[in-house]
This record gives C-alpha cells, structure tokens and sequence, in this order.
C-alpha cells in the first residue's frame, strides 16, 4: 500500500511538472514564432502561424492527458500487485494490537528484544538535560506526545548524609497518619530543605524511615490491628471489588499506606 501510493505520488509530481514545463515551452516557441512572422513576412498569412500554434497547443494537451490516463492505469495495476495491503481481518488485529498494549508488554512470550523494538516503534527521541543533582526527562513520542518526568540524583559517597534529628522526629510524628509521599509534600511545603536533594520526595522519606529503623505507614496500621480488603474480601466469601463498593458508599472506613491507592480498610 505504501509503495502505491508513493508512486502516486510521484506521478502526480511528475506530471505537473511536465505540464507547467510545457506551457512555458510552448509559451515560448509561440513568442519565437510571431517574432519571426513579423521579421521575414509582416503582411503574409497572419491567419496560418495561428491555425499552427493553435493545433501545437492542442496536440501537447492530448498527450498530457494521455500520460495521465496511462499514469493511473500503471498505478491501479501496481497497487492490485502490492503485497504489503492489509485485509479487514489484518486491520482488525492491528487495532487489537494497539489497544492491548500492556498485555503485549506483559506476555511471557514477549522477549526483552521484543520490548525494545516495540519502544522504538514508539518513542521519538529523549532529552536528558541535567542541572546540578536534578535530571529533566523529556520524552517525545512519534505522535507527537510530550512526556516529562523530574529525576533527584544522590550525591553519592561513602559517608551517609548527615540529617538534623528534627527532621527524623517530624518524619516519624506524621508517618502515623500519611503516606511517604504525603509527608515529602508536607515537609516541602513546610521549607524544611533536604541536605542533598533540596526538596524531599517519595524515596527520600522512605529511605529514611529504613535507614533510621523507623516503622512505615503499613507497619503502623498492621500494628494496630487494620487487614488489607483482599483479606476482607477473603474472610468473607466475596470478591474485592465488593469489598471496594462498600468503601465507596461509606459502609466500610480504609486508609492509604502508599500511594498506588493501597488501602486498609477498618475492622
């Protein structure tokens, strides 16, 4: 399909650049002509060097019709011989294919090869410009969509970061009632800097509560007797997405111990 239609393509560009090269040509022969008319006879068969330029024009209007005709004809006949057209079936499939895109990506069957081919087929190119220890991630993608992401970089070395114990113990009084993520957008907006990174993030806070043997948002709900909905859902004999319905209409209380909608709903 993709050969025809380039070689109509250059057809087409083929034949207006004949005829827009042939008018000028006969543009011009039709000028020498009256010029030597009117040189060799200034009062002789004015009527017959018209009859002759007129059927001149008319005979190169015959034949760039007959190139066009011939040029959709040739076009019609490779087109029916293209291989790479694509039946209703095979359309279909395509469409699948690019609906089920995450499955694709997640088949045992499909190879890491397989994944970055499938990557090239959509990412355009990457920008990585770096500004100190914070990296901006611009990546475009062959439609045209612009995808943005902020990446912190640790400044690495053999001796830990030394944080204020203020911190630690803000870190450790708001981790009874937020996420990390929460308490990074708390401690921000708060201006309390990170040593290294300037502003706090998701990782920052975590990092911090394993390094200083702090209990995290799951540890304290699991300690005060909180159970995940999929072991509601189990202990009662229904599916979770039950268990779900029932939060949403207030029958059932949960609370977030991250930040990928996990909850614990209460007992």
């Amino acid at each position: 399909m993709a050969g025809g239609v380039g070689v109509a393509a250059d057809d087409q560009r083929a034949r207006q650049g004949v005829s827009v090269f042939g008018q000028h040509l006969v543009a011009d022969a039709i000028a020498d002509v009256v010029k030597g008319r009117d040189a060799l006879f200034p009062d002789k068969l004015p009527g017959l060097f018209v009859a002759l330029c007129v059927g001149f024009v008319g005979s190169r209007d015959d034949m760039i019709e007959d190139t066009v005709v011939q040029a959709k004809a040739e076009y019609a006949q490779r087109r029916a011989q293209s291989q790479s057209r694509l039946d209703a079936q095979q359309q279909a499939e395509i469409r699948r294919i690019a609906t089920d895109f995450p499955s694709l990506w997640a088949h045992p069957a499909t190879s890491m090869q397989d994944k970055k081919r499938m990557v090239r087929l959509l990412i355009e190119d990457v920008t990585l410009p770096r500004h100190q220890y914070q990296l901006d991630l611009f990546i475009r993608c062959k439609a045209g969509a612009l995808i943005q992401r902020t990446v912190r970089l640790a400044r690495g070395g053999p001796v830990p970061t030394v944080i204020d114990p203020a911190i630690i113990d803000q870190i450790d009084t708001l981790s009874n009632a937020y996420t990390a993520g929460e308490i990074a957008a708390k401690l921000n907006q708060a201006g309390v800097p990170h040593p290294n990174r300037g502003d706090f993030d998701t990782m920052a806070v975590v990092y911090l509560l394993k390094r200083f043997k702090l209990p995290s948002r799951y540890q304290r709900l699991r300690s005060k007797g909180y159970v995940t909905q999929e072991e509601i859902a189990q202990a009662l004999g229904v599916h979770v997405e039950t268990v779900q319905r029932w939060r949403k209409k207030g029958w059932i209380q949960a609370h977030y111990y991250n930040l990928v909608s996990r909850k614990f709903p209460d007992a």
